[in-house]
Formats: structure tokens, sequence, C-alpha cells
């Protein structure tokens, strides 16, 4: 069943015109379905490399940086350090994909997006792109249900909502029901992710423990200890496993954008 609401989700809501593998990777995983329409980290500047010599992690790439995307929308990344081709798993759409746009531009990175507002939905079906698919689902935790209440935001101009009823931007008198899916799902379907972005307005809290899983180098994160229950204490956690899983801060934006590398 898995597979096959996934597969649905990626072929029916896919905003795609070209990387038609990416759809037949999917598919091939399910034969019988293919049918359907369906600052510890920040205080660790030096690394060791693959051949023993200790390496300046930060200056050594500080020169390299470059920011993707909008001031609202976007992250830092080194750009030549992200591979041709890669995949990158992107959780937070809103009506922003600059960033998304930037991978596949520079880099023809095929884009899994994540979000399960309607507001992104309808903002995504209104573009025509090419390397990108949209999933409307809430990216939870494992521990989480299939299905999941978030709340919209007070502001009904505004397009971030949040499954945390402690968020401060919300509206607690309204709620939904969306359906959810984990890491360990999207594993089933892909074999690794080259970057992954969260913007998920308080969820990124429960997945911190499974992202050096997905194999990704480049992880970039706004936490959301400034509007939630979550303190800057869980955020300094978040950021030591990362740091324990050998991935360094290379760059922060306003104390809640971080951009996390690993070496190898």
């Amino acid at each position: 069943m898995l597979l096959m609401w996934l597969v649905m989700g990626l072929v029916v809501l896919s905003i795609a015109n070209s990387a038609q593998d990416l759809k037949e990777r999917v598919i091939n995983l399910a034969p019988e379905i293919s049918s359907d329409p369906t600052s510890a980290a920040i205080a660790r500047s030096s690394a060791i490399d693959s051949t023993g010599n200790i390496v300046d992690v930060q200056n050594s790439i500080i020169d390299r940086l470059a920011h993707y995307g909008t001031e609202y929308g976007g992250f830092v990344v080194v750009p030549d350090l992200l591979p041709f081709g890669g995949n990158a798993l992107c959780a937070g759409v809103g009506e922003d994909i600059s960033f998304d746009q930037s991978l596949i531009d520079k880099h023809s990175m095929k884009v899994i997006a994540i979000d399960p507002t309607e507001k992104a939905k309808n903002y995504v079906q209104k573009l025509s792109l090419h390397n990108f698919w949209f999933l409307e689902r809430a990216l939870v935790g494992e521990n989480a249900a299939e299905n999941i209440t978030i709340f919209a935001n007070k502001h009904t101009h505004y397009v971030s909502e949040s499954v945390l009823s402690s968020h401060t931007g919300i509206d607690e008198r309204a709620a939904r029901t969306v359906q959810t899916i984990k890491l360990s799902q999207l594993q089933q379907v892909f074999d690794r992710f080259d970057l992954i972005k969260l913007d998920i307005e308080g969820a990124e809290y429960d997945l911190i423990d499974q992202l050096p899983a997905l194999g990704a180098r480049t992880i970039c994160i706004e936490f959301h200890h400034h509007c939630t229950d979550y303190t800057e204490a869980d955020t300094q956690r978040a950021v030591n496993t990362l740091a324990a899983a050998g991935y360094f801060v290379i760059s922060t934006e306003g104390k809640h954008e971080y951009t996390f590398f690993k070496l190898q």
C-alpha cells in the first residue's frame, strides 16, 4: 500500500516535463501496480580527510559559498560540491521554490518537494516545471501516525502551517487532517538524497536523528525555536547530533537557518 500511494502521489501530483527516468525508477519498484495512474558543531572547524590530513572545513570553503534562492526562501550552499543530476529532498514548499529552481537550473538536480498545504499545491500546479515532483504530505518523524492534524496560519494570506499547536503563527481553531510521509518511506523509493532542505515549521526536530542515514552531504534547515515551544537548547542538541554524525555548520543566517556539510 505504501508504494501504491507513493507512486500515485509522485505521478498524479508530479509537475514535470522531463526526467521520465525518475518516474520509471519509482514505478519499476512496484511492477504489479505500474499500470495505475499514478554550537558544538560550529566550534569544530577542522576534520581529518580521507588521506589523514587535517582540513580546516570552514576556511577551506568560505570563499566558495553561494546563496541560492530568494532571501525569504533560499539557503547557502557550496555549489561546486553539489552533484550534477543528483536528488534533492525539499520539504516546505510554500509559495517560493526559488531554492529548488536553482538546484534544477544550475545542477540539473531532481527535486522531490513535500508540503501538506493547499496553498503550496495550488502554487506549484500553476508553474511549468521539469525535474520537480510534488507530494502533498506532511513530513513527520517515525512515530507519527499516517494522518496528523495541521493548523492553518492565523494570517490567512500567509502560506505557512504547522503540525505544532504551540506555533505562534497558527490558528488552533483552523485545524484539518493531512496525510503524512516519513523519511524511512522515502528511502524505500529513492537510493539516496544528495541535498536535504527542511523548512517545516517545527517538525524538523523529530527528523534530526534520521537525517544522516539518507546520505546527503548538504543539509539545510530552518529551525523554529523562535516560534514554537522548542528552545534554543533543542536547536543546539540538533546541531550536536548532526556534528556527531560528521556534519559541520558552514553557514548560519539569522540564528535560524543553518547549512550543514559532511566531508565524506
